[in-house]
């Protein structure tokens, strides 16, 4: 099982999407939570939720993005199933996909704050590790 980070880092290198992809994304994710309450985040879904995510930001944000083929072969989903979750999920975000410049600054400072504590529960974790060595 691939871990949630590291699918992220997957869909990053192999399908070019800008950093603001996954901030657009998150937004997403957010409100489709809200808007459903039968949407449940767990290890079954999580992939599927980002790589849907992702792949509707980048067509929002990304001149160049890649298709929906390129998105199903690096989500290990068929393009028909990929294409099906898109349509899905964009109807249950009520086809509301801008985001007010706020919104997506507040969502931006949200990843950095937990991507800081992140980094320093990572040094105090090394600290001790290197610590007891």
């Amino acid at each position: 099982e691939l871990s949630v980070g590291d699918f992220l880092m997957r869909i990053r290198k192999t399908l070019q999407c800008s950093r603001e992809c996954f901030i657009l994304a998150l937004v997403y994710i957010d409100r489709v939570v809200e808007q459903s309450s039968d949407i449940v985040i767990n290890n079954m879904t999580v992939h599927r939720l980002l790589l849907t995510s992702v792949l509707i930001a980048s067509k929002v944000l990304d001149d160049k993005g890649e298709d929906n083929a390129a998105y199903a072969k690096v989500g290990g989903v068929s393009t028909k199933d990929l294409n099906d979750m898109e349509v899905g999920f964009i109807k249950r975000l009520g086809w509301r996909l801008f985001v007010k410049p706020q919104d997506h600054e507040w969502y931006r400072g949200l990843v950095c704050r937990v991507a800081e504590s992140l980094k320093v529960e990572d040094l105090n974790e090394r600290g001790v590790q290197q610590a007891s060595s």
